[in-house]
């Protein structure tokens, strides 16, 4: 069985957290953990679930092995459901 494979983001500042969640809300993700109180969550955008991070716990594979911000996963979010909807080479066309 393949891993779970997750963006994990780092929230730094309270606010970022605040949005991360309420995005994550919105969004209707689903939560398959408890919070441990630290500032990462393990986030897969493909089956809508996350789960907060937990002090020596590792979920799965991080995309780029490396943690992102709360901005940078907006960003990429954004980017993802422009284009969930369509085919794999499908792309929207700018008018």
């Amino acid at each position: 069985m393949e891993k779970d494979i997750y963006f994990l983001v780092y929230v730094k500042k309270e606010k970022d957290e605040e949005d991360l969640l309420e995005l994550l809300k919105e969004e209707e993700f689903d939560c398959m953990a408890g919070s441990w109180g630290c500032p990462w969550y393990f986030i897969d955008i493909e089956y809508k679930t996350y789960k907060p991070g937990r002090p020596g716990v590792c979920y799965g594979k991080v995309i780029g092995e490396h943690a992102i911000t709360f901005s940078e996963f907006k960003t990429i979010y954004d980017v993802y459901k422009k284009y969930d909807d369509l085919d794999v080479l499908e792309m929207r066309h700018r008018k």
